[in-house]
């Protein structure tokens, strides 16, 4: 049976059966990352079940997190819900709160499958072996700090996708590549998206960028000086670099 479950508390969500928490070091990929977390479903998301793993894991579908691949988390972070719940009320702040809420989280670390910046501290009470952890295994275990899209993701409250693989087709494309670069910035517009398979930037403003880099996390850099960076790196990676413009005040 198929019941309906809802999220008490933030909740990491799972590519694997295999809960990583349950081993310490942490198993990580070459780059530092816990590759296992797909993201952080917010308090009050709705899941429905596939099937029991064991006593702990459930495979879950949630609306929030469209996957073709199974997705997992620990029921102790859910609750059960009724047939008929509905789906997390969602609201678009302003692009000038968007904004302020990305600038005030500049220097925190950089996490793979964050948009829960702060973390999520019940999970040294459910897994209390982490708190022999060393530092960054217990801030990694706690899910704390931001992905790329989970900046973004986090700052509108789950409205815009979580994936970058969806970002590059969000919004309204911008055909800026025949410009020169201060044609650009004078296209562009704040909240806009420098995205592509695997990252994506935001415009701040007509001379920065804001963005949350793997081993720096969240930070504001040059705009110049970024987009030579991203130009140079995407030529020799054979990728395609999106403009897109995606907030409604925009």
């Amino acid at each position: 049976m198929n019941e309906i479950w809802i999220a008490k508390i933030p909740t990491p969500i799972f590519n694997t059966a295999e809960i990583p928490f349950n081993q310490l070091p942490l198993k990580k990929d070459a780059q530092g990352r816990l590759t296992e977390i797909e993201t952080i479903a917010f308090p009050g998301t709705r899941f429905k079940s596939v099937r029991p793993v064991n006593d702990i894991v459930l495979q879950v579908e949630t609306a929030e997190y469209p996957s073709s691949k199974p997705l997992y988390v620990d029921r102790r972070f859910l609750q059960k819900a009724p047939e008929d719940l509905q789906e997390r009320i969602k609201q678009l702040p302003s692009v000038q709160e968007i904004l302020q809420w990305m600038e005030h989280r500049v220097g925190l670390r950089y996490f793979w499958g964050g948009n829960w910046d702060v973390g999520i501290s019940e999970i040294l009470e459910l897994y209390p072996h982490l708190q022999q952890a060393n530092e960054e295994d217990q801030d990694d275990a706690l899910c704390r700090g931001l992905d790329c899209s989970g900046l973004l993701y986090q700052a509108t409250q789950g409205i815009t996708p979580r994936n970058t693989s969806e970002l590059i087709h969000f919004g309204k494309e911008l055909s800026l590549h025949h410009l020169s670069l201060g044609q650009i910035q004078a296209e562009l517009k704040p909240l806009d998206l420098l995205v592509w398979k695997g990252h994506v930037i935001l415009v701040r403003s007509p001379t920065t960028l804001i963005e949350s880099r793997i081993h720096q996390g969240v930070v504001v850099s040059d705009f110049e000086t970024r987009y030579a960076e991203v130009i140079a790196m995407l030529k020799e990676q054979n990728k395609q670099l999106y403009f897109r413009r995606w907030h409604p005040s925009s």
